[in-house]
């Protein structure tokens, strides 16, 4: 049997898995512009806090049925953010790297725009 089906009864067990838990989310962005996608109301409501991993395919499955997917929310899901500095080729999981890149990104994007254009 593992330690945690022998301890997940305990307080003291529960107080310090709580404190771990929180020290390893402290560091996501989690109110990040790069942790942001648009969803229609409905599709959010199906995918609610479900993992990425099942967020992801709900997202690319609702795409390939015909349904409009913002073009953003699509590039995340299917990680166009990468770059050579940046490869995630981790399905499963939306991490801080993955924050990271997708704020850069937007920033990037931003900039483009905002910057005028000489001719």
């Amino acid at each position: 049997m593992s330690t945690f089906h022998e301890n997940y009864t305990r307080e003291e067990y529960i107080q310090k898995m709580d404190s771990f838990i929180e020290t390893q989310i402290s560091e996501f962005k989690i109110n990040s512009i790069g942790n942001l996608v648009l969803l229609y109301a409905s599709l959010n409501r199906s995918i609610s806090n479900n993992t990425y991993s099942i967020k992801r395919a709900r997202i690319i499955q609702y795409f390939n049925k015909g349904h409009f997917i913002q073009p953003h929310t699509f590039q995340v899901f299917v990680r166009y953010f990468n770059n050579t500095e940046n490869e995630n080729r981790d399905l499963e999981h939306w991490t801080k790297n993955d924050i990271e890149a997708n704020a850069l990104r937007i920033s990037l994007e931003i900039k483009k725009f905002l910057t005028p254009k000489t001719t």
